[in-house]
């Protein structure tokens, strides 16, 4: 804790001290409430989760133009104890005794028990200007920063890759998020014509992020050397007034003590006046070469009436790590109560048949949002 009161004061005088000419930070506070469920045996959903951020950005125009921009964001979560950083073991008889390089999963029981954790998440500076982005140091790579899905009203414990996630059943991961918060280089093109191009580059994953974590942690190999690639489109058409949003994204890197992890993924969504519709589709091959590969995907919609929004979605799962199938579906409405206050409720039905049996979970999940401004400079 007095490491991280010091981080945090060393932090605030390098964007407060003047050298910035803009400053903005804030606040957020989210809560998973699950006081109704039905499990089968083997499944432990827990009553209450929750997510503690602290996000800090500032930028300054400099004289040639270009926009010079830092950022810092501090994260607190407790999720499910038995699968941090999304990895999780699943005793599937089979035998099989590695962890998927992309998934984080395992066919064997993996000895994890984690309490609440807070980490750095976010801590780089970078420069944009007429020849694109360019950004150092810790942050997600382009593949996750680019990702495009399925409409979902809640923000960390919808049906497709959940940040927050009470039963600790779900294998739907679509964000194509291979490396998480380590160390890295990333370039972004100017957007033209709606079209954004980016590369990432990670010499190596170090991070135990609260939603990606180092597999060597969790009884699976090292992975460096790691290469993104993505697309990003934005366009809206001006007769139907309708938005279009998409991506294609592909990744690789080197998998300890040899091959390599390869992973491909695409979404989309169409923004219509009153409505959404989307979804996405990720592959990985895990490292694996001698087992079936990931596949995810997860499609939804979502519409507004009057003061709520509604949201449905549905997706399913392959694990070849665990030789296992999933799917999982929910169906979910909020309100903002206050431009500081959002609530909603869903109901989310998870499923996941291994060799050894089925697993499932049937749930009411209450969704709080809090959030607030801290500082902002005048």
């Amino acid at each position: 804790m007095g490491r991280l009161i010091i981080l945090t004061a060393a932090v605030s005088t390098f964007f407060v001290g003047g050298a910035w000419g803009e400053v903005f930070s804030e606040w957020e506070a989210i809560a998973v409430v699950s006081p109704v469920s039905e499990d089968s045996a083997g499944v432990d959903t827990e009553a209450a989760l929750y997510e503690l951020t602290w996000d800090t950005r500032a930028n300054k125009v400099l004289d040639n133009g270009a926009k010079l921009s830092g950022r810092f964001t501090l994260r607190a979560q407790k999720d499910h104890p038995m699968r941090p950083g999304y990895s999780g073991g699943f005793p599937a008889g089979t035998g099989f005794d590695s962890t998927g390089a992309f998934s984080g999963l395992s066919a064997e029981a993996l000895e994890i028990d984690a309490g609440p954790r807070a980490r750095v998440e976010v801590a780089y500076v970078g420069i944009d200007g007429g020849y694109g982005e360019l950004r150092v140091g810790r942050d997600l790579g382009v593949a996750a920063r680019f990702f495009e899905g399925t409409p979902s009203v809640t923000s960390h414990s919808g049906s497709g890759s959940p940040f927050l996630d009470p039963s600790g059943l779900s294998t739907n991961r679509t964000l194509h998020d291979l490396t998480g918060p380590s160390a890295k280089i990333s370039y972004a093109t100017p957007r033209l014509l709606g079209l954004r191009l980016g590369v990432s580059a990670t010499p190596k994953m170090e991070a135990d992020g609260l939603d990606r974590r180092k597999m060597s942690d969790v009884g699976g190999r090292d992975i460096s050397d790691a290469l993104e690639v993505a697309a990003n489109l934005s366009r809206t058409l001006r007769a139907s007034r309708t938005k279009i949003e998409a991506t294609l994204a592909y990744s690789t890197a080197a998998v300890e003590p040899f091959g390599r992890v390869e992973t491909f993924s695409t979404g989309a969504n169409m923004e219509f006046k009153d409505y959404t519709i989307g979804g996405s589709w990720l592959k990985s091959d895990e490292g694996l070469t001698s087992r079936e590969p990931y596949e995810a995907w997860n499609v939804g919609v979502a519409r507004a009436f009057s003061e709520w929004e509604l949201s449905a979605s549905y997706g399913q799962s392959s694990i070849g790590a665990l030789n296992a199938d999933g799917d999982v579906w929910s169906i979910s409405a909020a309100k903002r109560f206050s431009p500081n206050l959002k609530g909603a409720v869903a109901y989310t039905d998870d499923s996941l048949d291994v060799m050894a049996g089925n697993r499932s979970s049937q749930r009411i999940v209450f969704e709080i949002t809090l959030s607030g401004e801290l500082y902002r400079s005048r």
